[in-house]
């Protein structure tokens, strides 16, 4: 980060300037900024929701010179929020218009509230940043009257807190994101409602990357689908060890003497635990070692044609955009599936997506799954509990499947 940038950053926290100033939410900004600029996508930077201009500064400082920085805010009192956002927003505005908050930043926002455009171009200059100079503009007006144009936008900032102004926000800027371009949504973390509307969102337009959906929700649009999928795992980093222990208690459900697939392979630690009577055949999207089979579960001609005892899939299933045909392809080649999967412990379907699952099964549903695809659970083991996410480990039968030749 830039020193000018980390500056700015403390500027506008020591003057109470952002209700951004937790959560390392600017410096999430900031990287968002840092990305569309080294990358060299093309557009404007919006923000949508101004308050008193603290992201405002952040962002002008970071930025290039010449790229506009356009500011959309009422600049008054922010709107209500509606029935969608849920009884917890309603009730953090009906304590906020009233006062019954002692914050600094409260304090500064509605000392102001009456007409904070002044404001905002007094706290940018005082930071340092020249209107015409750092090509800002402030719009001042309903989004649904002032959120115009057909221009790029390489980066949205959108901080406007209630469900139906985003959903104005999206309608007016989705289509104007090129392929690189970001959009950070600042209240995902805080608002229940808005966290249900970009979850659906986020459903509905799998063009767009989930790259953090902690208290900030950043997302951006592929420059290529397929192969930020490939890169994803030809990196080394996507196969280092992190997954030993469920290698280790996935190769004590395989039976001595099997032979072994193992699907997505990565690191291929799985084989370093499988008993020495089994014969174990590595595969996965990219050729890891000379034995390794090359299989893209996408692309169902790659399957190889062999038989085997036993199939393992283990941390797979959650990147399928195919999972049934997957699972009834398997259910050809083996009498035997050792699979895993991470169980969603809440609804926040962008935190998924950060992790690049595209798949949402609850326990139900995948049981539901696997007997569709003619799979008989024996063992369903809980092996490991985060904040949103367990992730169970499932040996599974097929019995009406006859034995490898």
């Amino acid at each position: 980060m830039k020193p000018a940038v980390a500056r700015s950053i403390a500027h506008v926290r020591d003057r109470a300037l952002t209700f951004c100033a937790g959560n390392r939410k600017l410096e999430q900004l900031v990287h968002a900024v840092e990305i569309i600029e080294q990358d060299r996508v093309p557009g404007i930077i919006v923000e949508a929701g101004v308050a008193m201009g603290g992201s405002a500064i952040v962002i002008g400082h970071a930025k290039t010179l010449g790229r506009p920085l356009r500011l959309y805010d009422v600049f008054a009192m922010m709107p209500a929020p509606g029935a969608d956002d849920g009884p917890h927003a309603n009730e953090v505005y009906r304590r906020f218009v009233a006062r019954q908050s002692s914050s600094p930043t409260d304090r500064n926002y509605l000392d102001r509230v009456d007409d904070l455009a002044p404001f905002v171009v007094d706290n940018l200059r005082d930071a340092g940043l020249d209107l015409k100079r750092d090509s800002i503009c402030l719009l001042k007006g309903d989004f649904r009257e002032t959120l115009h144009g057909d221009e790029a936008v390489a980066l949205a900032h959108i901080d406007c807190d209630w469900v139906e102004s985003i959903r104005v926000c999206l309608e007016r800027l989705t289509g104007r994101i090129p392929p690189g371009g970001i959009i950070v949504f600042d209240d995902y973390g805080s608002f229940e409602g808005c966290r249900r509307f970009l979850d659906a969102w986020i459903d509905d337009h799998p063009e767009f990357q989930v790259l953090s959906a902690e208290w900030s929700l950043v997302v951006r649009r592929y420059a290529d689908q397929q192969k930020a999928g490939a890169a994803r795992w030809q990196s080394s980093a996507s196969v280092q060890g992190r997954w030993v222990a469920r290698a280790r208690l996935a190769a004590m459900l395989v039976p001595s003497g099997n032979s072994v697939l193992d699907l997505g392979a990565g690191g291929m630690a799985v084989g370093n635990y499988l008993l020495p009577s089994c014969r174990y055949t590595p595969s996965d999207v990219v050729k890891r070692r000379e034995d390794c089979l090359v299989v893209n579960l996408d692309d169902m001609t790659t399957f190889p044609e062999d038989r085997f005892d036993t199939v393992l899939m283990l941390g797979v299933m959650e990147y399928l955009r195919n999972p049934a045909e997957v699972l009834a392809r398997i259910a050809k080649t083996a009498p035997r599936l050792v699979m895993s999967y991470c169980i969603g412990t809440d609804e926040a379907l962008a935190y998924r997506r950060a992790h690049g699952w595209i798949n949402d099964f609850d326990e139900v549903g995948l049981r539901a799954l696997l007997q569709r695809a003619g799979w008989t659970v024996e063992r369903w083991l809980a092996i490991g509990i985060a904040d949103r996410h367990m992730e169970v480990l499932i040996a599974c039968n097929r019995s009406n499947l006859g034995s490898p030749s």
